[in-house]
């Protein structure tokens, strides 16, 4: 019993030697996105929507719907990232960043 224990023992503790170097150098388990990003809101960016075309259009902003009437414009908030589609699908805008802020947009 006693010769079994210290064997036990003694292979536990060569596990333990063997796999400490490898435990040591691995990567540690993190989150890789920045703690901010999770408590942050999303920014709204103010666009101007110009309808040059002779009839109205219909726009979808994030989960809005917005109408431009013929030759005439449209100011919207639209949050960062999200597309600008027109009613029937087609991308106007594929992601909206900061870099938009006050830009005007003209639909034919």
């Amino acid at each position: 019993m006693n010769r079994r224990l210290v064997s036990a023992t003694f292979a536990m503790a060569a596990a333990v030697v063997a796999f400490a170097p490898i435990a040591a150098s691995a990567q540690p388990v993190s989150m890789h996105a920045p703690v901010s990003a999770f408590f942050h809101k999303t920014k709204a960016v103010s666009l101007t929507l110009k309808n040059a075309s002779n009839a109205d259009i219909t726009v979808q902003t994030g989960s809005a719907s917005v109408t431009v009437a013929a030759g005439g414009s449209t100011k919207v908030l639209v949050a960062q990232g999200d597309k600008i589609t027109r009613a029937d699908g087609s991308i106007v805008l594929g992601g909206v960043t900061s870099e938009f802020e006050g830009a005007t947009i003209t639909l034919k």
